[in-house]
């Protein structure tokens, strides 16, 4: 069996995918990298496969480990997140309005994609910070203003003050909700983001 990390092949201890990703993962770490992907013929494994991966010999032909610098990686991440969040506001000024002229329907369905949206990057968040060992207690977008932590713990209260009143159709409420509180979390989630990106981006060559 041959292993290779990002094209170039080395020797492991036994030929086996879990020899050939322990391996992997020691070299790559001395990069300062992290495994990204394993391919075993051509084929990538699962979250499943790489938890437990095989140690019997003689399975595969060849496996391909790519690796990744992992602030590289998550500042990519964030810029998808701070994309998605720049688009939040309109939806939540559509729902606004769909509300006020009474057009419940469309809120409902632009308030579930909100909701959703939000906790996509709130989750893009913690993983990356914790991928690359930032601390969401003392992250902070400038000096004085809320953590990252106190900013989820607030986003979070306030999601689910949007989810209950859905179910309840308190469609009044809801109205000033989205557009006044959430128009809000949004300024202050869009200079977090903006923050941590450029942080990441001086580290990430």
């Amino acid at each position: 069996m041959q292993a290779y990390l990002d094209s170039v092949p080395f020797v492991t201890a036994r030929p086996t995918v879990q020899a050939a990703l322990e391996e992997a993962v020691r070299r790559a770490s001395g990069a300062g990298r992290i495994i990204v992907e394993v391919k075993c013929d051509g084929r990538v494994l699962s979250e499943a496969e790489l938890e437990f991966p095989s140690d019997h010999p003689g399975r595969y032909a060849e496996v391909h480990c790519l690796s990744a610098n992992p602030r590289a990686m998550v500042r990519d991440v964030l810029l998808d997140a701070r994309e998605a969040l720049e688009g939040l506001g309109s939806a939540q000024a559509d729902a606004a309005r769909a509300i006020q002229t009474g057009d419940l329907t469309r809120a409902r369905s632009l308030l579930e994609g909100v909701v959703s949206t939000w906790q996509a990057v709130v989750a893009a968040l913690s993983r990356g910070c914790a991928l690359v060992g930032l601390d969401l207690d003392t992250l902070h977008a400038k000096a004085g203003e809320p953590s990252a932590a106190e900013l989820a713990r607030a986003l979070a209260q306030r999601l689910r003050s949007v989810s209950a009143a859905l179910v309840r159709e308190e469609w009044s409420a809801l109205a000033d909700e989205v557009e006044l509180d959430l128009g809000e979390q949004a300024a202050r989630w869009g200079a977090l983001l903006g923050r941590v990106v450029d942080d990441l981006g001086k580290g990430s060559a």
